[in-house]
C-alpha cells in the first residue's frame, strides 16, 4: 500500500493544507501525525472558506477518513469548535470519517497559563509563541506525566493524574509570576466538583467524537476499533468537567 507524507520545512505557511487537499482525491485516509492548534490551514472551495486547526484538510472530501495520531496534542475546546463550523457548513455528515488516537495528549488550562507567563518573563529573548500551551503540553507527554484521552475515560485515573499535575504546575507559575498567585490564580482540583454523566450542571449542548485504538494483530481487516463519547463544556470552566466513564450516545448537534 502505497503512503505519501507532507512535511514542512520552514515555519509554515508552505501550503501543507492545500497539498493535502489536492492529494485527499488519491487516498483512503488522511493521517495528521504531529502538532496543534497553533498552525492553520485555509482551504477555498469554490466560494467558500474553510480555516482548519486541527482537523486534517482531507475532511473536506466525503468518503474519506482523516485521523488525528498520537503525535499531535488537542486542545478539546478548539476540535470541538472545528467540528461544529464543519457541520454548520453541511461537511462532517457521517461522524465515522473522523478518528481520533486515544493516546492523544491534552492541552490543559494550566499549559496555556505557564505558555503565556514563560514568555512574558523572556523579555527580549522571546520565541514569538502562540501561547496556546503547545510547547508545554509536548514537555509533559515526553516526562510521561501528560493527560491522555483515554485518562478521561477513567474518573479514578484522570483525577490522580490531575492532582500530581496541578500540585507541579502551580509551584512553576509561582516561580514564574515572582509571587505566590490568589486563590483564584491557582488551579485546583476537586473530584467532588467533577460532574457525572447524570448531572446537569454543565450545559447539555455537546459534540461527539471518536477515539480509535490500533487495530488488533489478528484482524485482517483495516478498519480500527472504535467508540464514542462526549465531551462538554462550562462557560468559563478552570479545568474541562470529566466525560462519563461509560461511553454514551452523543447527542446531536443543534
Amino acid at each position: 500500500m502505497a503512503n505519501v507524507v507532507v512535511v514542512g520545512a520552514q515555519w509554515g505557511d508552505e501550503g501543507k493544507g492545500k497539498v493535502v487537499d489536492i492529494y485527499t482525491e488519491h487516498a483512503d485516509d488522511v493521517v495528521r501525525f504531529q502538532g496543534g492548534n497553533n498552525a492553520g490551514h485555509t482551504l477555498v472551495v469554490g466560494e467558500e472558506k474553510v480555516v482548519l486547526h486541527l482537523i486534517p484538510s482531507g475532511i473536506l472530501h466525503e468518503g474519506k477518513r482523516c485521523i488525528i495520531g498520537n503525535g499531535v496534542v488537542l486542545d478539546p475546546e478548539v476540535f470541538i469548535q472545528e467540528i461544529t463550523r464543519l457541520k454548520d457548513k453541511g461537511r462532517l455528515k457521517d461522524d465515522r470519517a473522523l478518528l481520533v488516537s486515544e493516546s492523544i495528549h491534552i492541552i490543559m488550562p494550566y499549559h496555556k497559563r505557564i505558555d503565556i507567563a514563560r514568555e512574558a518573563k523572556s523579555g527580549e529573548k522571546k520565541i514569538g509563541t502562540t501561547g496556546r500551551g503547545i510547547g508545554p503540553t509536548y514537555e509533559d507527554k515526553i516526562g510521561r506525566r501528560g493527560i491522555r484521552l483515554m485518562d478521561l475515560l477513567d474518573r479514578d485515573v484522570f483525577a490522580r493524574k490531575l492532582k500530581e499535575n496541578l500540585e507541579e504546575k502551580n509551584v512553576i507559575l509561582e516561580k514564574l509570576l515572582g509571587d505566590k498567585p490568589s486563590p483564584s490564580r491557582r488551579f485546583t482540583s476537586s473530584t467532588a466538583a467533577m460532574p457525572t454523566s447524570s448531572e446537569t450542571t454543565w450545559p447539555t449542548r455537546a459534540s461527539s467524537f471518536t477515539t480509535t485504538a490500533r487495530p488488533a494483530r489478528s484482524s485482517s481487516s483495516r478498519e480500527p476499533r472504535a467508540r464514542s463519547w462526549t465531551w462538554t463544556t462550562a462557560p468559563t470552566p478552570l479545568l474541562p468537567p470529566h466525560p462519563p466513564a461509560r461511553a454514551v450516545p452523543a447527542p446531536a448537534l443543534a
